[in-house]
This record gives C-alpha cells, structure tokens and sequence, in this order.
C-alpha cells in the first residue's frame, strides 16, 4: 500500500462529503486521522505495508449532567 495515495484519497473523498476530520499524526509510514460523524467518530490508521485500521466509536445517545459521574470517570483511571 502506498501510504500517501490511500492517504491521500481517504482525505479527498472526506472532504468531498464534508466530513470533519483531524490528522493527528503523520510520518513516512503512519498516519492518523480522527473522523467525526454524528452520534460517534472513528480512528483510521494507515500504515505502510498493512491494511487501513478503523475503529469506530459511538455514542449510546445518551447525554450525562451528572457530576458525580465525571468524578467517577476521573477514579476509574487513577486508581
């Protein structure tokens, strides 16, 4: 696989649909782009040589005001 091209048409193709997008991070043999749809937002990562990984995220729908939940988040990776 050629990063670049595949890269490059996987950015093209976003922005045709206008899809917002970040890249993350780029090298000569990776890179990252973080996609972000309604409701979820992907992972995509190119890397030279391998196959094109997505991981896809998505929301329950559910929307949380409770700050005793956020604290929660916060202990769950601290401890």
């Amino acid at each position: 696989m050629n990063i670049g091209f595949e890269l490059f048409n996987f950015l093209q193709k976003l922005q045709e649909v206008k899809i917002n997008f970040k890249l993350v991070k780029i090298t000569d043999v990776y890179a990252l782009v973080i996609v972000e749809v309604p409701g979820e937002y992907w992972k995509v990562n190119f890397q030279e040589g391998k196959d094109i990984i997505l991981e896809r995220f998505r929301s329950d729908g559910k929307i949380y005001t409770d700050e005793e939940l956020l604290e929660e988040v916060f202990k769950r990776y601290i401890e």
